[in-house]
């Protein structure tokens, strides 16, 4: 495997984002116990991959999570947000229904107008 790693992985159908760092220490989830034991006797033994793992750690970090891009992120989302139409929400019956409903189709018939005016 690829050293310099920033992250335990999991196989899994999702794939890898392209701006990550290749994954050193990988933990099989179909055999999570003996693989996860492997991959923490493995970082115990070994200094270098825990230091590039840590090294790769704050470096993915810095560029994924950090206040610098969590206010880019917040800002393109909020411009994305304020040029979208809002979507036309159709309430069900009974919350737009407000109980009078009956009452005001029995005055419509007499052209008594709603109950409200």
């Amino acid at each position: 495997m690829a050293a310099r790693c920033s992250l335990l992985a999991v196989r899994s159908e999702q794939p890898r984002p392209a701006n990550r760092e290749p994954v050193t220490v990988a933990v099989d989830i179909l055999d999570e116990d003996h693989s996860l034991r492997l991959a923490m006797r493995r970082l115990a033994t070994d200094p270098e991959l825990r230091a590039s793992l840590g090294q790769a750690g704050r470096r993915d970090w810095e560029r994924e999570h950090s206040l610098p891009r969590m206010v880019e992120d917040y800002e393109r989302v909020i411009a994305e947000a304020a040029t979208t139409p809002a979507p036309r929400v159709r309430l069900p019956a009974h919350l737009v229904n407000d109980g009078d409903r009956l009452l005001n189709d029995t005055l419509a018939q007499f052209s008594l107008g709603s109950v409200w005016e």
